[in-house]
């Protein structure tokens, strides 16, 4: 469950994740994939940054409906889809994206760490050449090497990451650390 204290580290995943795709940056902008809304603060940041199109997956209806009405506010281009991203990814086109920013919630304990690893090879094919994909990392400092192999094993090798400082509050029960690693993962 997204918490306010990670504001700081949303900011930083939009900004990586739009930082291929950005009309601020390309003038022309490109296609941004988001997996998951959660209280909507990446949408909002990736937003600012004025993709030309911005899509969404959500599984949960009720955010799904908070997440309809954000898309509704915006003056781009952004499209909700609902449902779990194992069903919806594999129908989105290959090499579609300039930024892909995945945020999803474990749907079972075994995920908790590793949610994203099953997520990579879908994200290499959806990737444009250059584009740059990220996610909320569960690393504090660096890549493991358990991580670093994963990616690779996928066909990323351009791989590096930016540490954002954090201050979750001390009953917080999924982070307890100071920091959290902003993977920037290019095509």
């Amino acid at each position: 469950v997204m918490e306010r204290w990670e504001e700081p580290y949303m900011k930083k995943l939009a900004e990586i994740a739009t930082s291929k795709a950005s009309s601020l940056v390309t003038g022309g902008g490109g296609a941004v994939l988001e997996l998951g809304f959660g209280l909507g603060m990446s949408a909002q940041f990736i937003q600012s940054h004025a993709p030309k199109h911005h899509i969404i997956i959500e599984m949960n209806r009720a955010i799904a409906e908070s997440a309809h009405i954000f898309a509704n506010r915006q003056s781009g281009q952004v499209t909700i889809l609902e449902g779990i991203w194992q069903e919806i990814v594999p129908g989105l086109e290959s090499e579609s994206f300039q930024g892909i920013l995945f945020d999803t919630y474990p749907l079972s304990e075994e995920e908790v760490d590793v949610i994203f690893y099953p997520f990579l090879e879908h994200a290499h094919r959806l990737l444009a050449p250059g584009g740059v994909l990220t996610y909320y990392s569960d690393e504090a400092t660096w890549f493991s090497d358990e991580h670093l192999a994963a990616l690779r094993e996928v066909g990323f090798t351009k791989i590096d990451g930016e540490l954002v400082p954090v201050t979750p509050p001390q009953d917080c029960l999924y982070w307890r650390q100071s920091t959290i690693l902003a993977p920037i993962v290019e095509k």
